[in-house]
């Protein structure tokens, strides 16, 4: 996933709303390589992918306004 990140240009050039938006492009890779498939064998789906980013940018944007 860090390797489609970079190769899209974060962390310079690619904010959290971004990363977002590209959610399912990094679905159909992580899924092409074939990493999912004992995640989705056992109920994860990507709403849980998508719910699990939006926490994660949540958490950041919090953290960001507290410096």
């Amino acid at each position: 996933m860090m390797e489609f990140l970079v190769a899209h240009g974060y962390p310079d050039k690619m904010n959290n709303d971004q990363i977002i938006a590209n959610l399912p492009n990094l679905w159909k890779k992580l899924e092409g390589e074939g990493l999912l498939t004992t995640l989705v064998a056992r109920g994860f789906n990507f709403q849980y992918f998508v719910n699990i980013a939006l926490q994660s940018k949540m958490k950041a944007d919090v953290m960001k306004q507290m410096e």
